[in-house]
């Protein structure tokens, strides 16, 4: 799957470059600012401290994004090449917000018998700071109002905070318990990247645009960014959304200069004879009549 993805990027990145070598005309810049949230409703598998209740406990993951993005468009504007910044938390859950039925964690599972404590749910909020790279294509002109358009999204993503926080069943729980759990939990993985095919509308005329986009498939190409779920639990397809708002803060036009040809200057040609008194110079001008004749 990840060969797949590195191919299409590659293919996408050349048509871009080669269609950079071949504009000739305008080029844009937009700045924008996003927002997007993605599904995930898959149960995955349990860490090996969990004994689930008869009813056992659902686990789900919620990323969602806020960025900004700087985005360079050319060829007549029906292609586009982006980047920014981008701050991703990845929120997991066993259990639910408001989950009434507990499940079992086991606080010393190298024993046989082992001591389990009743948990309603484990929430880990993972934050990552990231560099994404888009590449668009347009369908239609940019003079219409109403733009579909495909892009690739990809992102590198690093870790700059997380937290679990652990509802417990009995609220006297010790405190230690809680470093505990936290311990075996483990740490989220440093860095992530991921990579979303979107297909999207852009709204607008200038000075302001609004982006609705639809993710899907979406990948993660590396190592869980949740520490008690496993890397084959998220590499699936799932779909998201985002909006933004686009402006332009600049806008060129470039054209190849035209040769520029020795200009001619002549004037109206005389009548009848009066061609034989006006004699044409070196250049094919008709010289003037400085009065000495």
């Amino acid at each position: 799957m990840k060969k797949i993805a590195l191919f299409i990027i590659s293919i996408a990145f050349s048509l871009d470059c080669l269609m950079a070598q071949n504009q000739e005309k305008k080029e844009i810049i937009n700045f924008g600012v996003e927002v997007g949230a993605y599904v995930l409703t898959k149960d995955v598998a349990p860490p090996e401290n969990v004994r689930f209740s008869e009813r056992g406990a659902h686990a789900y993951y919620i990323p969602w994004n806020i960025g900004a993005m700087g985005e360079f468009l050319f060829g007549q504007g029906m292609f586009g090449v982006g980047t920014g910044l981008r701050l991703t938390s990845y929120t997991a859950y066993y259990g639910g917000k408001k989950s009434k039925h507990p499940y079992e964690w086991n606080m010393d599972p190298s024993t046989v018998d082992g001591h389990y404590i009743g948990l309603y749910s484990i929430k880990q909020s993972n934050n990552y700071l990231g560099f994404p790279v888009t590449f668009r294509i347009f369908f239609v002109p940019k003079e219409k109002v109403v733009r579909p358009y495909f892009k690739l999204d990809l992102a590198f993503n690093f870790l700059v905070a997380n937290k679990n926080t652990i509802k417990f069943v009995e609220p006297d729980t010790p405190l230690n318990y809680i470093d505990q759990i936290n311990n075996d939990l483990g740490d989220p993985e440093k860095f992530n990247s991921t990579l979303d095919f979107a297909y999207g509308l852009r709204i607008g005329k200038d000075p302001f645009y609004v982006n609705a986009e639809l993710h899907y498939p979406s990948f993660l190409l590396t190592d869980s960014p949740v520490s008690f779920f496993q890397t084959s639990d998220l590499t699936m397809l799932n779909f998201g959304f985002k909006v933004g708002l686009q402006v332009p803060i600049s806008w060129r036009e470039y054209k190849e200069r035209p040769e520029v040809e020795e200009e001619i200057q002549s004037e109206m040609l005389p009548e009848g004879n009066e061609m034989e008194k006006h004699p044409i110079d070196e250049n094919g001008a008709f010289k003037k009549d400085n009065g000495n004749e």
